[in-house]
């Protein structure tokens, strides 16, 4: 059996890339962009540009795996499968002590989390940007993806709004 070789510097930049967008959440659902002005306003706008910043990271880290290996039906469907769980247990979780759990809500749970369903997304069509990764010499490669960072994922970021803008493109 072969030993995996852990990438210490990927796993550093997965930590990083929490940690940004836990302080993205914290200043976005904990009320400091709404609820500041001035200096402090400015702290939590640059803590939500953290955010996206994290978000693009886990997803850039993802496509590297992404490409070394071919996407299955089976992956995508095991990582629906575990967001469901998960959400089903926290759910049985908040109706347990007393939080209100909608009807609704159980019987759609993949409407709650835009990242996994975007991902979910990304996975299904990977295997035709592979293709296009695969069909570019390395210089084409470089300058689309220089294109499409800039295009995707640095002028949406610089906007400074909170608002997430066509997350399916943000993340191709």
């Amino acid at each position: 059996m072969e030993k995996k070789i852990r990438k210490s510097n990927i796993e550093l930049l997965r930590i990083i890339a929490m940690g940004l967008i836990i302080a993205s959440h914290l200043s976005y659902y904990g009320g400091a962009y709404y609820h500041t002005e001035g200096i402090d306003k400015f702290v939590a706008c640059l803590f939500l540009t953290g955010g996206k910043l994290g978000v693009s990271l886990f997803v850039m880290i993802g496509c590297i795996f992404m490409t070394k290996k071919n996407m299955s039906f089976k992956a995508v469907l095991r990582l629906l499968m575990t967001m469901i769980v998960i959400y089903m247990s926290c759910t049985i979780i908040f109706f347990a002590v007393g939080e209100p759990v909608s009807f609704k809500s159980l019987l759609n749970p993949l409407n709650k989390y835009w990242f996994v369903n975007v991902y979910v997304g990304l996975m299904l069509v990977s295997p035709w940007l592979k293709k296009l990764m695969d069909a570019l010499d390395y210089r084409s490669n470089k300058n689309l993806c220089i294109v499409l960072t800039l295009i995707c994922a640095i002028f949406p970021t610089l906007r400074f709004d909170g608002e997430f803008t066509n997350q399916f493109i943000w993340f191709v």
